[in-house]
């Protein structure tokens, strides 16, 4: 996904503002010692290689307009095997309550594609909260409780409110990516789809969304208007 985003961005800020060298104690100059490699981090929340194998599934984008759910209206997209088990295992929701159809027969592939997506974070089974935790990248002391963060494609669906009228959506063309983000966000927060939360376990203790995009293809910017040296076409 081209989507990443820094999760030292405050750091790496600091850090130029001092020339890339910090001098002194303090965060920027724990996380510049990690950066050189004279700290190393250690994982202890790490999923395995088997979790992050991806699979394909397919949802109907809000960029491309619908009239119906039939196969040619949906596009391809990937979800990690931790994903989908937290979604069966761990979300109160179901694949179509997302618009994710697992059968990608007729479906449209389109590498250029990337869904919008739901990352949703529950407390692992079990866990109890690590007081006075250090960190091993900045050294500050924080509390810590294990989570299992997983990342939910969705698209179109009916079901969802409308986000202005609050009422579910009957009409495939009419749902955009507001309605589907707020419904999906209001439901796992709440553990739930009604007004009653569901049971801690399921309800997310953090959820966020990052909107469907579709990624240029790369070309060269200016088309020549003589022939192209070294390409053969006859």
């Amino acid at each position: 996904m081209p989507r990443r985003r820094s999760r030292f961005g405050a750091l790496n800020r600091q850090l130029r503002a001092v020339g890339g060298v910090p001098t002194g104690d303090g965060p920027v100059s724990e996380y510049y010692k990690f950066l050189i490699g004279q700290k190393t981090l250690t994982v202890p929340n790490a999923i395995s290689g088997e979790a992050r194998e991806l699979y394909n599934v397919a949802v109907i984008p809000f960029g491309v307009s619908a009239t119906s759910t039939d196969p040619e209206e949906r596009s391809v997209c990937q979800m990690s095997a931790y994903s989908i088990n937290g979604l069966i295992s761990r979300c109160p929701l179901d694949f179509e309550d997302f618009g994710i159809y697992t059968d990608t027969a007729g479906a449209e592939v389109n590498p250029n594609f990337f869904p919008a997506l739901i990352k949703a974070a529950y407390t692992r089974s079990g866990a109890t909260t690590i007081e006075n935790k250090q960190s091993g990248i900045t050294g500050r002391r924080y509390n810590y409780t294990p989570r299992r963060n997983f990342s939910f494609p969705f698209g179109r669906a009916l079901g969802y409110l409308d986000a202005e009228e609050g009422t579910p959506e009957t009409a495939i063309g009419n749902v955009d990516e507001l309605d589907a983000s707020r419904s999906l966000l209001r439901w796992l927060s709440n553990g739930s789809q009604t007004a009653t939360p569901g049971a801690e376990g399921v309800q997310a203790v953090s959820v966020s969304y990052d909107a469907e995009i579709y990624k240029p293809a790369s070309s060269n910017p200016d088309a020549p208007t003589s022939a192209i040296s070294g390409v053969t076409v006859s």
